[in-house]
């Protein structure tokens, strides 16, 4: 057989396999469509169950009502109409696929969680906006890659938690273009025992107002992370990053106020080794450590501005503590206020 044949017959079998599956919830029928665009099914049910690894469902304009186990290597897309997007109101389980993609949508939960993922060898959320709901996403259960970008989360409790210890972990977590804007009682994000992680051009705001939590970006166990381009405003903590190793660029830190705890309103690191370059940390209030509170490890800042930042007691820029190495080179540092110098060497 001739090497164009098998090119067709490749081509037939994929075409056969990846299948756009439309829904429209205003023109749709169950019973009566075939999934085409000129005949879409109505409900997502309907189009879930029909499909096969490689499918995409195609969703117009509506509200869709549903509780879904996806078990199926799919991607579920949204037809944005002007500057509205199809909403998804329920909770979605994605469980041992190799891929699951979902884009321009509104996905809501208000009585529990938005995603629930385990096992998903790739997974990648675009152009979403999450909430209202309890929590965002929980990912668990050996996932690899974990990707969100131009997403909206708010009106929600907690944002994303991505990976937990041993074999739950993540092995790359992907965060960019993306705002989590007032959430109530969690973390903007909380990363857990990732090997790679990258945070770009993300907003960070009105979190856990009066409430005490660490409420800002939150790695834990990350080996390897990038922060940059970023901004976090009016939040209980910064940044909370724990047992981990990378820098954080470009970045702006301010008005935190950590008037509910006693450490680290700007930055707070536990036993990390941490870089910045060209970070401001400026109006941030805590007990201690306004600016940065570093506890074990090493935190080397270069070129960067902590500005304004106010302490009751110790540390208006910043305070270290058990044995904290740290470093500073071309950072301006001034009107920071406190009752007691900081232990900081250079501060």
């Amino acid at each position: 057989m001739s090497k164009i044949s098998w090119i067709v017959i490749v081509l037939a079998i994929y075409l056969c396999v990846a299948r756009d599956i439309y829904i429209a919830q205003s023109r749709g029928n169950d019973e009566t469509g075939t999934g085409s665009n000129v005949a879409p099914y109505r409900t997502f049910q309907k189009a879930l169950s029909l499909v096969v690894d490689g499918d995409k469902i195609k969703a117009e304009i509506g509200i869709y009502q549903h509780t879904s186990t996806i078990d199926k290597a799919i991607t579920v897309e949204g037809i944005r109409e002007h500057s509205k997007l199809p909403v998804f109101s329920g909770l979605w389980n994605i469980r041992n696929v190799a891929s699951f993609a979902i884009s321009n949508l509104e996905v809501e939960n208000p009585g529990g969680d938005v995603f629930s993922l385990s096992k998903v060898a790739d997974a990648t959320f675009t152009a979403l906006s999450v909430g209202p709901a309890s929590g965002a996403m929980t990912v668990r259960g050996g996932s690899k890659t974990i990707t969100i970008s131009d997403c909206v989360f708010t009106k929600l409790s907690t944002g994303p938690s991505i990976g937990s210890s041993g074999s739950d972990g993540v092995e790359a977590v992907v965060i960019k273009n993306s705002k989590f804007i007032g959430i109530t009682r969690g973390g903007a994000f909380h990363i857990y025992n990732s090997d790679r992680v990258s945070v770009e051009g993300v907003e960070v705001a009105d979190n856990c107002v009066g409430y005490s939590a660490q409420c800002g970006m939150k790695l834990s166990y990350a080996r390897n992370f990038m922060i940059t381009n970023s901004k976090v405003t009016n939040a209980e903590t910064g940044a909370f990053i724990e047992q981990s190793t990378g820098s954080i660029e470009n970045t702006v830190i301010s008005g935190i106020n950590r008037v509910y705890s006693s450490y680290g309103g700007g930055i707070y690191l536990l036993g990390s080794t941490v870089r910045t370059r060209m970070v401001s940390l400026l109006n941030n209030k805590a007990n201690i450590g306004a600016g940065f509170y570093c506890s074990g490890g090493s935190l080397n800042m270069f070129m960067g501005k902590i500005e304004g930042n106010a302490a009751a007691t110790a540390g208006g820029a910043g305070e270290c503590s058990a044995g904290c190495a740290f470093f500073m080179d071309q950072t301006i540092v001034r009107e920071n206020t406190q009752t007691k110098p900081s232990s900081c060497r250079g501060l």
